[in-house]
């Protein structure tokens, strides 16, 4: 039982395809395997997702606190959209700004 390496199949043969499986996923101990797995999450997409909720959010939020305003008081405003406004509005600006600036090359 000691032999049987499952999928990879039994003794040497099974073995060596196993060791070949391993280091090609997660390298060898001579820094030369084939996919190099790094622990870092990456962001790059989070802040992507994020630069988009912006550009979506914001403007949308806009549009329904004006016609909050328009049809209510400006009395009955929530302390939250003020909160909202003094991050979003910012936030927008620079997300704006940068794809104008990485438009310009």
């Amino acid at each position: 039982m000691g032999d049987d390496y499952g999928y990879f199949g039994s003794g040497s043969s099974g073995y060596a395809h196993y060791q070949q499986t391993f280091k090609s996923c997660f390298g060898g101990s001579g820094g030369s395997g084939g996919g190099h797995h790094n622990n870092d999450p990456d962001w790059s997409s989070l802040l992507t997702l994020l630069k988009i909720g912006v550009l979506v959010v914001v403007p949308i939020y806009w549009v329904v606190t004006a016609l909050h305003i328009a049809f209510y008081d400006l009395a009955s405003i929530e302390p939250i959209t003020v909160f909202i406004d003094l991050l979003g509005t910012p936030a927008f600006v620079y997300v704006v700004w940068g794809r104008i600036l990485s438009l310009r090359g």
